[in-house]
């Protein structure tokens, strides 16, 4: 089995103010499947009228260099075991002041009280020989503020590739790193609120610059980490592997043109099949998506149809035209009806009454190939969270300020239907998954045997 770590910020669990200790916090996380949690922030940092700060007595804020070192002890655990870790610190989120951390507050101030001595962190504060040193070097790199999330994270992420590479198990670990919604319209079913960067670093398995052209979601990631790992769950999963995807001309194919991928946030529905997106705003008055989307220019009538190809047979990226301003509905009503179809055979497939039935695509998946190439892919693309194009995977070297480069084929978020079946018990692989938090921007990594 597995040994399992929880490191950062959480954001799941409705823990009450009043009885809130970090303990009683850690042992509430613990009981969602994780053998060890460290560095927890339980909630976002953000600041309220009644003075309580999201769990925070006033005497820590963001603390990179504590949930990275609490990362890495995990890492460098004596064992033989696989381990999955979930990585999601609490930079560059716009909560509480990041200035104001970085020069108040020092690496000993935790959530679990203070630390008896600083922590010495490689790639990050034993370089510079203090806390202090350390942090004003992350104002020093900057060009101002904004900067001082990305670099501080940045740091944060070449100092657990280190630390792998230093443990001799680099070239074996999924790295997996993404947002959590796009940033351009975020709270919205539009393509700038559900499109956003993801890159995988795997050396032993994808070859570096390795580009996957097709639209994925994040319900996909545990599909495709069980994958690699070789793994059958005993229950069908809502998402698919893309590994096939990388190996497989027909199931690449099928991901671009016959799959599927639905959306909702409030009472607003989307389906996209391939090109084609279809796009429901159920009322006007109660909508994040018909605000935000029709304040950038996009058509958010009551139904809508795109073409997100623009008649060609690529995704078009650039903003200047941006292809959710024109509704196709009434020049394509077959094509509408078509995904109006596959929408509404997903609301049937969701509505909570315990039926299961295939996944609603457009056609069936092909049946897996016997025999097809193992490299994978993950590569690299613009950092827009609308683009299409991928980024070429990361070296063992810590990136620059994750306002550069990474990407994978861009992902959607999951649909509102969480897998309903209980969690697998993993064969011995080990695995390791992060997740970080940028903006709401996350990160994954997973370890191989």
């Amino acid at each position: 089995g597995y040994r399992t770590a929880m490191i950062g910020k959480w954001h799941l669990s409705n823990i009450r103010k009043n009885t809130y200790s970090y303990e009683g916090a850690v042992d509430t996380v613990k009981q969602c499947g994780f053998t060890s949690v460290g560095g927890l922030y339980i909630e976002n940092l953000a600041s309220s009228d009644d003075g309580f700060n999201n769990y925070s007595d006033g005497t820590f804020s963001h603390n990179m260099e504590w949930i990275t070192d609490e990362a890495i002890k995990v890492i460098n655990e004596d064992s033989y075991e696989p381990f999955f870790m979930y990585f999601n610190p609490t930079v560059p989120h716009a909560s509480n002041s990041i200035e104001d951390a970085l020069n108040q507050f020092s690496c000993r101030d935790t959530a679990d009280g203070m630390l008896p001595t600083e922590p010495v962190i490689p790639g990050m504060t034993k370089e510079y020989g203090s806390c202090t040193a350390y942090r004003q070097s992350v104002i020093a790199r900057s060009n101002g503020v904004d900067d001082y999330g990305p670099i501080w994270l940045d740091d944060a992420v070449g100092a657990l590739l280190k630390a792998l590479e230093t443990k001799g198990i680099l070239d074996n670990t999924i790295f997996l790193f993404q947002e959590d919604h796009g940033m351009d319209v975020k709270g919205a079913i539009v393509e700038g609120g559900v499109r956003i960067p993801q890159f995988v670093h795997y050396p032993a398995k994808i070859n570096a610059g390795t580009q996957l052209n097709v639209p994925v979601s994040t319900i996909d990631v545990a599909a495709t980490m069980l994958d690699f790992a070789g793994i059958t769950p005993s229950y069908n999963l809502d998402g698919m592997s893309w590994k096939k995807a990388l190996e497989s001309d027909s199931q690449r194919d099928f991901f671009k043109d016959g799959r599927c991928l639905f959306f909702e946030i409030e009472q607003d529905r989307a389906a996209r099949c391939g090109c084609y997106k279809y796009l429901t705003i159920n009322d006007p008055n109660d909508s994040t998506t018909y605000s935000r989307g029709g304040a950038q220019g996009l058509s958010v009538q009551p139904a809508n149809l795109f073409d997100l190809c623009g008649g060609t047979s690529e995704y078009i990226t650039d903003k200047a035209t941006n292809q959710e301003a024109a509704n196709l509905l009434a020049i394509e009503p077959t094509k509408a009806a078509e995904l109006l179809v596959a929408l509404e055979c997903h609301l049937d497939r969701t509505d909570g009454s315990g039926a299961d039935f295939p996944a609603c695509n457009l056609f069936d998946p092909p049946a897996p190939e016997t025999d097809g190439p193992t490299a994978s892919p993950v590569a690299a693309g613009t950092p827009s969270p609308t683009a299409e194009d991928e980024t070429r995977g990361p070296s063992g070297s810590p990136t620059k300020a994750p306002t550069g480069t990474p990407s994978v084929s861009p992902t959607f978020n999951p649909t509102a239907s969480p897998g309903r079946a209980p969690p697998v018990t993993p064969a011995p692989t080990r695995t390791m998954m992060m997740m970080q938090n940028m903006m709401m921007q996350n990160m994954m990594m997973q370890n191989m045997m």
